[in-house]
């Protein structure tokens, strides 16, 4: 099936007491027209109401945004085979072409690659907005 559109909640809190301002939460939205939404959450006043960098647009293109969306589809099973309650994880909407949902996630893992791909460099790269994190952190160097 064909990918329309990804939804990727990364919650960044993992053990560790979070302060104010921390940032504790990403949303990003690929969609197969080439626009992406990113919105960061940021530890508030109260840790349950978290205050919100508002939401930010923009285009990396139809071509780019396909290439995206069939690397995560072609990889998906590799990028949710481990789970470990230390770090933070990653939540993960996809909506199919044909209207089918179906919801994924795991946790946010170092260098999270298949095949030599590193799926979430991948998209950090793609994005006009900086500090993606998606499905993992990665070398930056």
């Amino acid at each position: 099936m064909t990918i329309r559109k990804v939804q990727i909640e990364s919650h960044l809190l993992g053990m560790c007491m979070p302060q104010k301002g921390d940032e504790q939460e990403q949303h990003l939205t690929i969609s197969d027209t080439g626009r992406v939404w990113f919105t960061r959450y940021l530890v508030g006043d109260e840790y349950d109401k978290p205050d919100s960098e508002g939401v930010r647009q923009a285009s990396i293109g139809k071509e780019k945004a396909r290439e995206l969306l069939d690397m995560i589809e072609i990889h998906i099973e590799d990028l949710r085979r481990t789970y470990v309650t230390d770090v933070g994880c990653w939540n993960m909407r996809i909506t199919y072409a044909d209207g089918t949902v179906e919801k994924y996630g795991a946790s946010l893992l170092s260098e999270m690659s298949s095949d030599d791909v590193c799926v979430s460099k991948e998209i950090h790269d793609a994005m006009p907005f900086d500090g993606v994190v998606s499905f993992g952190y990665f070398d930056d160097e």
